[in-house]
This record gives C-alpha cells, structure tokens and sequence, in this order.
C-alpha cells in the first residue's frame, strides 16, 4: 500500500457547510501511527490554504477518538513528522480547531486535543494521561497545556496517577468546553465549530498558570513520590510538573520532551511495554480465536460470602443482570448492604451518585435456592473451599442451570478436574479465578479442565474481559499459576522467620524491592484461613521429612486469620496494621523448638532468595504447559501478586538479571 494511500484511508476529509470534518479510521484503535502524522500534517496544511473552510474539526469513527501513540514505535528511533510537529501546525492553524472526542482520548490522543483551540466531547468520553503505566511521560506538550488548563493539582494526578477522567470530570475540569450529544456528535460539533468561527483562537500554550496553592501543591508531590515505590516515570512525572508550572511554554515542552525521550529508551520502559503487549497476547489462545464465544446477559453467583459479593459487584458494574443466591437469609441481607457500599465507593463524581448507584443496584437481585439460576447465561460458584461442599453445590447448579449456560467455580486451589466430574455436561464447566477484592483486582485466571469445551473457556475469557479484568490462562495443578507461585514465595519467607528475619523486616525489604505488599501483610489482606485449609488437604501427602513451618497455623488455631479477624501477622486497630511482640514471639520459639540459632539476614538476602523462589517455580510452571507463555506468567504475577510491573514481571525480570550478568 502507498503511501498515499494508506493516509487516505486513515484520515479522511468531509466539507460541510464551511467546517473540514477531519475523521480519523486508524483501527483498532486510532493509534498516532507515522502515517496518520503524516495524514494530520497533510491535511491541516490542506485546509489551511482552502479559503471555503472556515474551521476545522478532528474527530474519530465508530465511537474511537485516538487511544494514543503507535506502542511499536517506541523501541526504535522517532520518525517524522514527530507528534510536537503536528500538535504545533493544528494550534498555530489560524482557523478555529475543534477536537470531537467520542471515546477514548488518551496519551498522544489527548494531548491532540489539548492543541486544538476548542474541545467537545460525547458523554461516554473519556481523556486520560496514561504514559506512565508504559514508562514515559507526556511527551508532546501534555504537561504545559494541562498546567494552563487546570493548574498544577490536577495535572499533577493526571499525569503521576495515570487514570482516565470521564466527560463530566474533564468540563468540570475545563478540558471539555462543550458535552454534545452522540447521537449526532458530528453534526453537534459543527454547530459548534461554526459559533467559534470569529471568536479569538484559544491556544492553549499561550494561557498563564492559575494562581494556586504551593504548599498543598508540594504536599501533594511528596506524596506522589511516596506512592511511586520506584517507578522512575512516576517521579520523574511529578519532577515534570514541579518543574514547568513557572516556565514559559516553549521551556516547559522542551524539557519535557527532553525527559520523554531519555525514559522511552529505559530498562524500566522496556519492561511496562513487555506487560503492554503480554496483556494483549493473553487475549489469544492457540485455537480459540475462530471460537464463538456464548452470549452472556444474566449472570448468577452462588455464594454470598466475601468472594461472593466481590464478583456480583464487578458483574453490577459491568451492567449484568446478576443475581446472588445463598441459603442463608441473613447472608444475603448483609451481603446486599455491602454490595451498596461497594458500589458507591466506585463512583467518583460526586454530582448524582446516588442517583448512578441506585441504577447499578437495580440490577442486583437475590434468592435463597438455585432454582432461581434457570434463566442465567454464566453461573459463578463461590462457596466455601472445600471440594466435597464445592462438588456438592455445583451438582446441584447442573441440574438447575437452563442447558446453554456457562458454569464456573471460583477457586484458589482445588482441583478443578475433579470438580468437572460433579457437573452434568462437563464440557460446559470452566474455573474462574478472581483475587480479592474481586471488584478491584483486575487478574481473572481461566482454568480449563480436561473437559472444558472450546465454547465454555473462549466465553469465560470474554466475560472476564467485559468485567474489565485482564484474563490469563491457566492448566489445573495446585493454586494454577499465581497461588503456585505465591505457595513457594510464603514457604521461603517463612523458612527465613526461623533463620532469624521477623514479618515486618520481610515486608519491608520486599516493599522496598517493589512489590505493592509484602508477603506477611497480603496474606492477611487474602485471609489466613484459604492458605490453611490448602495445608491441612495437603498434609497427608507432606513428605514427613520436608521442612515445615508451623506459625502460620498456629495463628489460624488462634483464631488470627488476617484483617478480616483482626488480627493474624499483624493486629489491626481500626484498620490500620500494627506491630504484634505476640507474632515475633512465635517466630522466635519456633527457631527455638528446631534448633535454630537465628541470625539477622541481610535485606539482599531476602530479596534474592523471595524472587529467587518466583522464578523457580515460574518457570515449574511453564516447562508443564500450565501456563501457555512466559509472558502469560508475568502478567498473572504482576497482576495477582502485586510484583512491580516496572521490573516486567519474574520471567522477565530473570531474563534481564541473566542479560546483565552476561
């Protein structure tokens, strides 16, 4: 395909009635590609010289404005025309421009719209600086625009967050001039287009910065490098900010940029764009992408315990029918009041939220026998973890389950092989994963059994998708990928307590290494008790000469089973995590009782030997095909175990480590 006409069908050119419709068809999601700068380029030149146009809109199909930069691009050298190049010809076009933003606008996207003088926006819009989570910063005047736009606060958690705002936040915030409808956005946004025709062009590098707090603003900034736990792009975003609000335009873009190209290139770069791309491999499964995967309207959940109402809220927020079914009376009353209080801590904006709650929850139904499940596509078990109560439940669930629908069990361990046996049509029946808080954690492993039909796990991998989770394949063997991974992680940490290293000296290295907990302060995040009942199914098969580490189930026996109790690791006071002497004085007997003489272990030591762990059995993991990729496993582990992305995940990481030493 020539060049030309490769633009001309990336970016296409409507007149109407004076205004150059400018629309964007870059699929699958309108990516800054080399050619459509070129495009832009072209055609703002274009309509620049036409005498007929008055102004000019740029906007995106099939509901997409621009999803950022072209990702492949990054490893190698910058091509022209480079992203300031444009951003510069629309904000320096002396006709008005106009962003028509329907969708995303993120990145590169963004900063487009920012460059041109006006912006309006559909409802479902969306902006959102994510160039951190990929290692970088804006690069493309982001940073100054936004300062102008809406002062330092707000750029600063725009930019070092990375989280996309919606529409009412970003004209609230001053960055959407305009909320047109999306029925006719285009034809909206040249009614607007034309009552800007006369009106002084806005550019946006040439506003002054709103007067603002400077010590709230440092405040802030503290915190946000506090919050960065070694994500060079995160500090160096609040270092950008912190540095350009004083600056005049052209200052402030070129430090930034400065800064942009010099973290493109980095290690930590390097590794975020590993996990970009291995979150988009995951979605494909050797044989499946011919699969069709089943239709899925109503989802039901049996269980109302705490993995319960976690997976009914993600199935509310995604907008699913979604029933929640228990025995017990009194479990569903209290699971549908913390199912309202869930729902309402999502909602950010605060202008009508109980109006937008009351419409999610609307949703949500709840019964006490699983007859009620016999209009359901996808039906998720969520009982206790135990395979006879678990087999018991899902047998019964088979038999009330209209004949096409989906059954999943939700468990951390259990063999789901054996479970399939329980199910009237096996074929049908798939695990679902979730990490909790399953409303929050985005990692779902999908677990095929012996059994599992094509149908069942392509549709298990779609609906993980819809409740916006990252879904990674996984084989059945004990705890599938991440709770393998994380078995041996805890087995090593607990053999360094008796060596002589207490929790907090564990956590505290491991936090410092990266991860977003350690090891002692998730396990009592997930519950002691999961972890226990896994140990004692197992104790029959325990070699009686494997070294074992009792502390851990001393603590359940004590009734210490995590925050959810209180108390395990650490003791809780109004949920803020607290030194207990009675955890190091368990720690320290148990050294006592083996013969142990303690030693203190350097913060080297434990870090080596906790990653150490990972990647053993990682890469366990990989030679049996229970996992299909290396990359597979990173994303799982980065994702479910908090290990930090800007090291690329275990696998990667070891790779790096090899390279290194090499």
């Amino acid at each position: 395909m020539s060049n030309e006409i490769q633009q001309a069908s990336i970016l296409t050119r409507t007149d109407v009635n004076g205004v150059a419709v400018l629309t964007i068809d870059n699929p699958p999601v309108n990516a800054l590609s080399q050619a459509l700068r070129n495009a832009l380029v072209h055609h703002i030149r274009e309509v620049g010289n036409d005498k007929c146009v008055e102004a000019v809109i740029i906007t995106g199909t099939s509901g997409r404005f621009i999803a950022g930069a072209d990702i492949k691009e990054f490893k190698g050298p910058i091509l022209d025309p480079s992203l300031p190049d444009v951003l510069k010809a629309i904000e320096q076009l002396d006709k008005p421009v106009i962003a028509a933003v329907e969708g995303v606008a993120l990145g590169g996207g963004a900063e487009l719209a920012l460059a041109c003088h006006y912006r309006c926006a559909t409802g479902d819009a969306k902006f959102g600086f994510p160039e951190v989570k990929l290692g970088i910063i804006p690069g493309a005047g982001g940073i100054p625009r936004l300062l102008r736009l809406v002062g330092p606060k707000i750029t600063l958690d725009l930019v070092a967050g990375g989280r996309p705002i919606d529409c009412e936040t970003a004209f609230a915030f001053g960055l959407v001039d305009k909320i047109i409808e999306q029925a006719d956005k285009i034809g909206a946004a040249i009614e607007y287009a034309l009552e800007c025709v006369g009106k002084p062009l806005r550019r946006t590098s040439l506003l002054s910065v709103a007067t603002f707090d400077a010590d709230a603003f440092n405040v802030q900034c503290v915190a946000w490098r506090s919050r960065a736990r070694g994500q060079a792009s995160v500090i160096a975003a609040v270092d950008a900010v912190a540095d350009s609000w004083d600056r005049g335009f052209a200052e402030a873009d070129a430090r930034c940029r400065l800064e942009f190209t010099r973290l493109r290139t980095s290690d930590q770069a390097n590794a975020l764009r590993h996990l970009f791309f291995a979150e988009r491999q995951a979605q494909h499964v050797p044989g499946l992408d011919s699969v069709q995967a089943a239709n899925i309207a109503s989802v039901a959940v049996v269980g109302a315990g705490t993995m319960g109402r976690g997976i009914a809220v993600a199935c509310l927020i995604a907008g699913y029918c979604t029933l929640l079914i228990d025995v017990d009376e009194e479990a569903l009353r209290r699971a549908a009041l913390a199912i309202g209080v869930a729902v309402e801590k999502t909602i950010k904006d605060k202008a009508g939220k109980s109006d937008k709650a009351s419409q999610i929850l609307s949703r949500l139904s709840t019964a006490q026998t699983l007859q009620d499940a016999n209009n359901s596509d996808l039906i998720v078990e969520a009982v206790f973890e135990d395979i006879d109560v678990k087999s018991s439940v899902l047998t019964q669930i088979a038999m009330a389950a209209p004949p096409q629908a989906t059954i999943c069990t939700n468990t951390s361990y259990l063999d789901i092989d054996q479970l399939a046996g329980a199910v009237s049509s096996p074929e049908r029946f798939i695990g679902l994963h979730f990490f909790a808080p399953a409303e929050i954690m985005r990692l779902v492993e999908v677990i095929r059994a012996k059994t599992s039909g094509e149908q069942a796990v392509a549709t298990g991998l779609r609906f993980a998708r819809s409740l916006s989770k990252i879904p990674v394949l996984a084989g059945v063997c004990d705890g599938f990928i991440v709770n393998r991974i994380l078995a041996a992680y805890r087995r090593e940490m607990e053999y360094l307590l008796e060596e002589g290293a207490l929790p907090r000296e564990i956590d505290a290295a491991l936090e410092r290494f990266g991860m977003a907990m350690g090891p002692f302060a998730v396990a009592d995040l997930s519950g002691l008790d999961i972890a226990w009942a896994r140990r004692k199914r197992l104790a029959p098969m325990r070699d009686p000469q494997e070294r074992y580490v009792k502390i851990a189930d001393q603590l359940c026996e004590m009734g210490r089973l995590g925050r959810k109790t209180g108390a395990g690791w650490y003791s809780y006071v109004d949920g803020t995590r607290q030194l207990d002497p009675l955890v190091e004085e368990l720690v320290v007997n148990s050294s006592r009782e083996k013969g142990i003489t303690r030693q203190p272990i350097s913060e080297a030591e434990i870090v080596d030997r906790a990653i150490g762990s990972m990647i053993s059995e990682a890469r366990k993991i990989l030679a049996e095909g229970i996992a299909l990729r290396a990359s597979d496993i990173d994303l799982a582990i980065t994702n479910g175990l908090g290990f930090p992305a800007w090291r690329g995940g275990p696998l990667y990481y070891a790779d790096r480590m090899a390279e290194n030493q090499g």
